[in-house]
């Protein structure tokens, strides 16, 4: 199994391989994570594939080198999308079903 180091070289790069072996290496870890702080498995899927897209776009500047680094940095983009979610919740107005309309 490759080193997360060089991994994380690779991926800097734009290296397709690398970003989805890092995928896979942390998806369950992730989801798991949405999993226990959404309501639903929906929404656990949703922000989960938010925080990997986001993983892909930033990972270029990512400065950590290594795993825990990597991993405190995935959790902050999660805590992130988590708030985020509940955010834009809180600013929906409800929808109430009155007596005899469907």
């Amino acid at each position: 199994m490759e080193g997360i180091e060089r991994l994380l070289d690779r991926a800097r790069q734009g290296n397709s391989e690398a970003l989805s072996v890092l995928y896979h290496r942390f998806l369950p870890g992730i989801f798991g994570y949405m999993a226990t702080r959404v309501p639903d498995r929906a929404t656990a899927e949703d922000l989960t594939s938010d925080v990997f897209l986001q993983m892909v776009e930033g990972i270029a500047h990512l400065r950590a080198e290594d795993e825990a680094g990597f991993t405190a940095w995935l959790l902050r983009i999660a805590r992130v999308a988590v708030a985020s979610y509940y955010r834009k919740r809180e600013q929906q107005p409800a929808h109430l079903s009155l007596p005899g309309q469907a």
